[in-house]
């Protein structure tokens, strides 16, 4: 949940939020669900003007990470026709995000690009505020990195 302090005799929520329109007092929740499992966005990625690969952002089903209700995202991004014979991009990035508060918990990266494949976590810890990253690069030009 966010941070709350007394501003007067009033407990205000910090940061202010632009515009409280759509949600409940000082809840991060919306009052109306943004986001829907199935729901998927898909767009083209244009070089001039040829397609060079295609983004999809999918709403998958609710996980729970930590014993919370949470939604899992996922994006995608594919390299098409021609362009990959330049450049081959087949990428995934896939986050999981508190329900209620929606902040993270876990991002994932699955990167598999001409030259290099990479896998790459950041776990959230919300009590704390500290983040732990790790990644493991393989390309090309510098072999293994981790």
């Amino acid at each position: 949940m966010g941070q709350h302090v007394l501003v007067g005799s009033v407990r205000v929520r910090q940061p202010d939020l632009e515009d409280a329109e759509g949600f409940e007092g000082t809840n991060r929740r919306p009052k109306v669900d943004p986001f829907h499992p199935g729901e998927v966005v898909t767009h083209s990625v244009r070089y001039f003007s040829a397609q060079a690969g295609i983004v999809n952002f999918k709403v998958k089903p609710y996980v729970e990470v930590n014993n919370k209700k949470s939604y899992n995202f996922l994006v995608e991004l594919t390299s098409t026709g021609l362009f990959s014979n330049f450049y081959s991009v087949d990428d995934q990035v896939e986050t999981f995000v508190d329900y209620e508060d929606l902040v993270p918990h876990v991002f994932k990266l699955h990167l598999k690009e001409s030259g290099q494949l990479k896998e790459a976590q950041s776990y959230f810890d919300q009590k704390s505020l500290k983040a732990t990253y790790w990644e493991n690069k393989y390309t090309e030009k510098h072999g293994q990195e981790e």
